[in-house]
C-alpha cells in the first residue's frame, strides 16, 4: 500500500476505505498512527522561512516522473 504524506490523501484513503482493500483485510483499521506520521512528514516538509518565488512550486522537482527514469534503461532479458 502507498500513501502520499499529505493530509488530503489520507482523508481520501479513509473515505474510500482504501486501507482494507490495499492490505486485503476488511479491518477495522485505526488510522491514528498513520495520521500522526502524515502530520510529522508534512511538518518536516514545510520550510521554516519562505524562500520561494511567488508562483513557483517547490515540490515540482520531486513529483516529476515515477523515479524509474532515474535508474536508466533496465537490463535486457534477451540473450
Amino acid at each position: 500500500a502507498w500513501l502520499h504524506p499529505d493530509q488530503r490523501c489520507l482523508e481520501l484513503a479513509v473515505k474510500r476505505r482504501a486501507f482494507g482493500r490495499a492490505l486485503r483485510n476488511p479491518g477495522p483499521w485505526g488510522t491514528e498512527d498513520v495520521a500522526r506520521a502524515v502530520a510529522r512528514a508534512t511538518e518536516q516538509d514545510q520550510p521554516q522561512h519562505s524562500t520561494t518565488v511567488p508562483g513557483t512550486d517547490p515540490g515540482a522537482d520531486r513529483r516529476q516522473g515515477s523515479g524509474l527514469e532515474a535508474d536508466g534503461d533496465p537490463m535486457s532479458t534477451h540473450r
